[in-house]
C-alpha cells in the first residue's frame, strides 16, 4: 500500500510536469515507475531531482551503468562526462567499494562543451561477479573560474552548497563476452 502510494504520488508529479512540457523525467525514473521500484529507489530519484536546479549540467555516457569487459588481462569499464552547461564545472567520481576499483581521473574540471573519459579498472584480486552490487556516484559542481588549480577544485568541494551539487548514480554490469 505504501509503495503504491509513493508511486502514484510520483506519477502525479511527473504527469504534472509533463503537462507543462518543461520536464522530462530520466529514463530510469520512467522505467522505475512502470515496473514498480521499491519505495527507497523511487525516493532516491525524488531527492536527485529536487537537488537539481534547472537543466542537467552534464551528460554521462553510459547514463545508467558502467559495463566491465576483459581487455587482455585487465577488466575495465569506461565513462564519459561531457559538460553541457554555460560555464566550467568540477566533477568527482566515488564508489561503494574503493578497495576494488581504480578510477582515473577521479576528479577534475571541465570547461564548457569539454569531455573527459574516465577509466575504471577492477583490481586483479576481485572477480567480475563480485561487482554486481557495487555502484558509482558522479557528482558535479559549477565553478567560478576557468582552468582552476587542484587547490581551487578542492576548496570548491569543501565549501560547496549542496543545492548546487548534481548527483548521478551508476550501477555495474559485466559484459557477457
Amino acid at each position: 500500500m505504501f509503495l503504491s502510494g509513493i508511486v502514484n504520488w510520483w506519477g502525479n508529479v511527473v504527469n504534472g510536469f509533463l503537462d507543462g512540457g518543461d520536464f522530462h523525467p530520466p529514463p530510469a525514473v520512467k522505467r522505475g515507475l512502470e515496473s514498480g521500484l521499491p519505495a527507497n529507489s523511487v525516493s532516491k530519484y525524488v531527492r536527485r531531482i529536487r537537488r537539481t536546479s534547472g537543466a542537467m549540467k552534464v551528460r554521462l555516457s553510459p547514463s545508467d551503468a558502467i559495463t566491465f569487459a576483459q581487455e587482455g588481462i585487465e577488466i575495465s569499464g569506461a565513462l564519459t562526462i561531457t559538460n553541457t552547461s554555460d560555464g566550467p564545472i568540477t566533477f568527482k567520481v566515488k564508489t561503494t567499494s574503493p578497495e576494488k576499483f581504480r578510477v582515473r581521473p577521479y576528479c577534475g574540471a571541465l570547461g564548457t562543451g569539454a569531455s573527459v573519459n574516465i577509466n575504471v579498472l577492477l583490481l586483479s584480486d576481485y572477480k567480475p561477479a563480485s561487482i554486481i552490487q557495487d555502484k558509482f556516484l558522479v557528482m558535479t559542481l559549477p565553478l567560478d573560474t576557468d582552468n582552476p588549480s587542484n587547490n581551487q577544485i578542492n576548496e570548491a568541494w569543501k565549501n560547496s552548497d549542496t543545492q548546487k551539487v548534481e548527483e548521478f548514480r551508476l550501477r555495474c554490469r559485466v559484459s557477457s563476452n
